[in-house]
């Protein structure tokens, strides 16, 4: 969790130590994403279990069961992981169309520190009267701002394409992470709500 904080405030100098540890996606996994994860989780489960969520120009507020928050909860971590391991393949992907052949570990990396800002953001989900997209949104912002040095220090493409590789890697990921983001409001209400 310190380090998706400092990948925020201190962006450089964090991918640096990030690349030079180079941890396989087991220890990432482990250490950094289920932590992250679970006490995001945690904190969301609660809130929406004592207090709610507040919709609709009314500021209805709607509280939820204990069995479908758990069901909530439980296909949300299923999505991040999903997430994580579809974006670094994607990922890796990306990157031999930019004649960079990063490994899968190097690509999971980088989703997964790159995605750790949306992380973040979900505890933001905690706030009653806060819109769910709001919180996407700012992570959404963070990760790109994240994503702009992490590409470049983790997968180290050539210096010509390093840009264009960002530009796809950060796309990808909006794209993805805003269809899980919506599948998990599926899984809390039912439906699509935006």
């Amino acid at each position: 969790m310190i380090k998706a904080i400092q990948l925020i405030f201190a962006g450089p100098t964090t991918w640096l130590s990030i690349s030079q540890a180079r941890w396989g996606v087991l220890k990432v996994l482990l250490v950094v994403v289920f932590p992250l994860l679970l006490s995001s989780s945690l904190v969301e489960g609660y809130a929406l279990l004592h207090w709610g969520e507040t919709r609709g120009e009314f500021h209805r507020v709607t509280m939820f069961s204990q069995d479908t928050i758990l069901r909530y909860e439980l296909g949300q971590i299923g999505l991040w992981l999903v997430l994580l391991f579809g974006g670094a393949k994607l990922v890796q992907w990306v990157s031999e169309g930019f004649r960079c052949l990063p490994g899968y570990a190097a690509c999971f990396r980088t989703v997964a520190y790159g995605l750790s800002p949306l992380l973040l953001m979900r505890f933001l989900d905690a706030a009653p009267g806060l819109n769910t997209w709001f919180s996407w949104t700012l992570g959404v912002g963070l990760m790109v701002r994240v994503l702009y040095h992490g590409v470049g220090m983790s997968l180290e493409p050539e210096q010509c394409s390093g840009f264009g590789l960002f530009l796809m890697v950060a796309i990808s990921l909006i794209i993805l992470s805003g269809v899980s983001h919506a599948f998990g409001g599926v899984l809390l209400h039912g439906k699509l709500l935006f």
